[in-house]
């Protein structure tokens, strides 16, 4: 696929996801840090003012939740913060489902890390 296609952030983030899965089911540390490179190349060709981008960056925030709880760097978690930050702050505001998932995943990172 070419790196200029429109649907390649698509493609990036379902096969981060598809490691994330594998990382869930083996533990092979390697595949949650190969999605979190992925995703990140995902959201780094995605338009701040696409529809996706809150949902990128609430499953790449996820995919440091993961790491965080795997390897306990403090570092990982308060990424994973910061991205919950960033994905609450673009949500719609006439969208209260999706802000108020927003709040409750930044809620229980900030619990995590006390």
């Amino acid at each position: 696929m070419p790196e200029d296609d429109d649907d390649r952030p698509k493609y990036l983030i379902d096969l981060a996801l598809g490691l994330s899965t594998r990382y869930s089911k083996i533990g092979t540390v390697s595949d949650i840090e190969d999605a979190v490179h992925i995703a990140y190349q995902g959201l780094g060709m995605t338009p701040n003012d696409h529809p996706d981008r809150p949902k990128y960056l609430s499953f790449l925030r996820s995919l440091f939740n993961k790491k965080y709880l795997r390897l306990g760097v403090l570092s990982d978690l308060e990424k994973a913060i910061q991205l919950a930050r960033e994905a609450l702050n673009m949500s719609p505001n006439d969208e209260p489902s999706s802000s108020a998932l927003f709040l409750i995943n930044l809620g229980i990172h900030s619990i995590i890390g006390s």
